[in-house]
C-alpha cells in the first residue's frame, strides 16, 4: 500500500505517533504478523483465527500528557528529549480533551509572564506537566498541574492554577508535585483544588472510578469491547459456583465487570490509590460477592491461596504490565491450575515468553488482538488458556 498524508501537522516531528503516514489497514496486519511472529519464536501452538478488534484510528484517547515549556505546552521532539513541540490539538485524542488543552493554552497565554516553566537539562522551573483526562462514556475530566516540588515559586503558580479552575470546564483541578530530579507527571503529593482528585468511566453499565494520579484504560471504547469479549469467553463455562481471581487488578476494570458471572471475586492490585478505588467500585457497583486487597502478584501465598480455593472452581483474569508476570506469579499459577486463564498483555512478545512457561499444563484456545493504541506500534492482546484434561 502507498503512504498516507498525515493528518497531524505535527507528525514526524513529534515523538508520539510514528505510523500515521501508513493506511490503516496495513497498521493492523502488522500489528496481527507481530504477535502471531513472537509466539511462533515461542513455539506456541496457534489457535484458529486471531480476531483483530478495533474502533475509531482518531479522537480516542481519554488521557494525554502535555509538557509545559517557554512557548506553551506540547510534546517532546522525535529523538529529541530535551526539545518540546507545541501542540495545540491533538489528532489522536478525543474531542473533550482537545477543548481542555485548548483552555490550558488560553490560559498560558494570558499569564506567560508570571508562569515558570521547568527546564530538564538544568532542573530548575516551576510548572512542568499539564495532565489532562476526559472520560468518554461519563462527564467527567480532569486537569492535574504537575508543580517541581523544589521551587521556591510554588505558592504563586498554585493561585493562578485556581484563576484556571475558576474558569475551565474540566469537573476536576488537581495539583501534583514531583520532585525536580525525576521526570514523571504523576504523584502520591496531590491536593485538587476544585473537584476531586477522582474520576468516572462507564462501561456497559458498571460505573468504575479511577484516580487522577493513577492508571486507566487510554482508549475507553475499546477497553469496553475487551471487557465485553472477556464476558463473551467466559460465558462459554459454567461460572456461578466458580471463583474469579483478578490480577494486577487495577481498579477492578475487570473484576467489577465480570463478578456477577461467579460466586465470588478477589481483585489483587499493588498500587494503593487504585485499591482505593476498586474498593469504591465494589461498593458503588453493590457487589456482595468481591473484594479488593493490595498484594503484589509475585508474593501471593501459595497456602493462602490454597486454602481459599480448595475444593473451588477457579478462574484468572491476569493483566500484568508491559514488564510481564514475576516468575513466581506463573509459578502460582501452575500450583493453582486455575480450569482458565485469561492473559490480557499489553507486551505480546513477553506474553509470547510467558505462555511457553503455562504451556506445561495450559494449551492456548483462543488469541484476539485489541487495537487500543491506533497510530501506534502498541497492541493489546487477549489470550484464553484452557488447563490440558
Amino acid at each position: 500500500m502507498e503512504p498516507i498524508k498525515p493528518p497531524c501537522p505535527y507528525f514526524g516531528e513529534c515523538g508520539g505517533c510514528v505510523s500515521q503516514h501508513v493506511p490503516y489497514e496495513l497498521q493492523l496486519k502488522n500489528k496481527k504478523e507481530l504477535v502471531l511472529s513472537a509466539l511462533r519464536k515461542s513455539g506456541i501452538a496457534l489457535p484458529g483465527e486471531t480476531e483483530v478488534f478495533h474502533g475509531e484510528p482518531y479522537h480516542y484517547r481519554n488521557r494525554m500528557d502535555f509538557i509545559f515549556f517557554q512557548d506553551g505546552v506540547g510534546f517532546r521532539k522525535k529523538g529529541q528529549f530535551d526539545r518540546i513541540v507545541a501542540v495545540k490539538r491533538c489528532e489522536i485524542s478525543n474531542n473533550k480533551l482537545n477543548s481542555l488543552l485548548a483552555e490550558v493554552w488560553d490560559w498560558f497565554g494570558r499569564n506567560r509572564e508570571a508562569i515558570d516553566p521547568f527546564d530538564i537539562r538544568t532542573k530548575k522551573g516551576t510548572l512542568r506537566y499539564a495532565l489532562i483526562r476526559a472520560s468518554e462514556f461519563a462527564s467527567s475530566s480532569a486537569v492535574s498541574f504537575v508543580l517541581n516540588s523544589d521551587s521556591q515559586r510554588q505558592s504563586a503558580h498554585i493561585d493562578l492554577i485556581k484563576s484556571f479552575a475558576e474558569s475551565t470546564s474540566a469537573e476536576n483541578v488537581v495539583i501534583a508535585r514531583v520532585h525536580s530530579r525525576t521526570d514523571v507527571s504523576v504523584s502520591d503529593d496531590f491536593f485538587a483544588v476544585k473537584g476531586d482528585v477522582f474520576l468516572e468511566e462507564e462501561f456497559s453499565g458498571t460505573v468504575l472510578c479511577f484516580h487522577s494520579q493513577g492508571f486507566f484504560q487510554n482508549n475507553s471504547a475499546m477497553a469496553q469491547r475487551m471487557v465485553e469479549y472477556l464476558r463473551s469467553l467466559l460465558e462459554k463455562h459454567c461460572t456461578n459456583d466458580a471463583s474469579l481471581l483478578d490480577l494486577y487488578g487495577g481498579v477492578g476494570t475487570f473484576g467489577v465487570s465480570l463478578a456477577g458471572m461467579f460466586r465470588d471475586c478477589l481483585i489483587g492490585e499493588s498500587v494503593p490509590e487504585s485499591i482505593v478505588c476498586a474498593k469504591m467500585n465494589i461498593e458503588r457497583n453493590r457487589l456482595k460477592n468481591t473484594e479488593a486487597v493490595c498484594l503484589d502478584a509475585s508474593g501471593i501465598s501459595k497456602k493462602s491461596l490454597a486454602d481459599r480455593y480448595k475444593g473451588r472452581r477457579l478462574f484468572v483474569v491476569t493483566d500484568p504490565p508491559r514488564s510481564g508476570m514475576h516468575p513466581k506469579t506463573l509459578k502460582r499459577l501452575l500450583q493453582l491450575r486455575p480450569e482458565v486463564i485469561v492473559y490480557v498483555s499489553c507486551n505480546p512478545q513477553q506474553m509470547a515468553k510467558e505462555l511457553k512457561v503455562l504451556a506445561i499444563e495450559y494449551e492456548l484456545k483462543s488469541l484476539a488482538l485489541f487495537d487500543l493504541f491506533p497510530q501506534t506500534n502498541h497492541v493489546e492482546a487477549v489470550a484464553e488458556l484452557n488447563l490440558r484434561s
